[in-house]
């Protein structure tokens, strides 16, 4: 309830037991009524019913983590989110966007399964009016509101430069997780990685097509090591795979910890519970984490603010990555997502 007090004196007319309120009274009460209610929407966010639609090519390992991340904070702000996973299926997610736009929410977040023929369905969203924002997977496109990702070209690039220092001198295989060909991430990561490693002439790298699946990734790993039995490094831009990456150096008997003889060094990108203990059990020598939360608290803000009616200062945001050597894994544990939040 608000009280309101008018603190001016007032002249209040008295005829006959009627009370009248004079011209400039009723002008003051109005002001005042207007000021409240213009206080009401702009103390609090002014979203409509159906607030926040999101849109994901899938709901695993960082994505997860991100929606995770932003449905807890529009919950501590009473706001309603709408969260659909396209599960990989292009079709899908163009019909899940299309049913964001029929709810009418405020803004839409995506991320996108096919980057280009997303575009479609963001004019359509654009058209009605609805500010949409992107995360993880950058798409050339003006009427994108905001975008919150991370540096996967750089991510290639620090891996391919801990694998060139930690390396002998000696003819040396090593093997690359190759990400989805139609994903830029995992395109940027393999060109930062090829960009540093192809100019060291004793290091040949020997790539292994994932589709960052687990399955694939043991397959592709067991078939490139019975061919080349003594890999001296291994690279994986996604870290949800260094469990099926575990598992198939224990088929060859190639898994050993950091400081045995034989020991592979590796690296792995992303930050996931699966890329966290395979460092903990002293199997991964560097983890490359993405700072998840930073994304998603950059991504929510700029939806509040579009949600809102207001400018953004920036509308684009990149993430860090921290370097993590396996002896610094356990101390630094609190800014690994994959172990704050137990997603694979």
């Amino acid at each position: 309830m608000y009280e309101i007090k008018l603190i001016q004196n007032i002249n209040i007319h008295d005829f006959g037991g009627n009370i009248y309120m004079t011209k400039n009274i009723k002008r003051t009460i109005t002001v005042l009524i207007m000021v409240l209610v213009f206080g009401l929407f702009t103390g609090c966010k002014t979203f409509q019913a159906s607030d926040i639609g999101i849109s994901t090519s899938d709901n695993i390992g960082m994505t997860k983590k991100i929606v995770d991340d932003l449905i807890k904070m529009a919950k501590s702000d009473q706001l309603k989110v709408t969260d659909l996973d396209a599960e990989g299926n292009f079709d899908t997610q163009t019909l899940h966007i299309q049913s964001l736009i029929e709810q009418e929410c405020n803004v839409i977040a995506i991320c996108p399964v096919n980057t280009e023929e997303i575009k479609k369905s963001i004019a359509v969203a654009n058209e009605a009016g609805i500010a949409v924002v992107v995360f993880e997977k950058s798409i050339n496109d003006d009427s994108i509101a905001f975008f919150a990702g991370y540096d996967a070209l750089n991510e290639g690039k620090s891996a391919a430069q801990a694998i060139v220092e930690a390396d002998d001198g000696k003819e040396n295989i090593v093997i690359e997780i190759v990400g989805p060909n139609d994903n830029q991430n995992a395109m940027d990561a393999s060109r930062g990685f090829h960009d540093l490693i192809d100019v060291i002439d004793n290091i040949t790298v020997v790539q292994v097509y994932s589709n960052w699946n687990p399955q694939s990734t043991y397959e592709g790993m067991k078939s490139v090591l019975k061919k080349y039995p003594t890999i001296s490094a291994v690279y994986s831009s996604n870290s949800t795979l260094d469990t099926a990456i575990d598992e198939a150096l224990i088929e060859i008997g190639l898994l050993k910890p950091i400081g045995s003889s034989g020991h592979i060094y590796r690296v792995s990108s992303s930050g996931s519970k699966n890329g966290y203990e395979s460092a903990v059990n002293g199997y991964v020598d560097l983890l490359l984490v993405t700072a998840a939360e930073e994304q998603a608290k950059a991504l929510y803000d700029a939806i509040v603010l579009l949600g809102s009616g207001k400018t953004l200062e920036s509308d684009s945001f990149v993430a860090r990555t921290y370097s993590i050597t396996q002896d610094q894994v356990e101390i630094n544990k609190e800014n690994i997502w994959g172990f704050t939040s137990g997603i694979e």
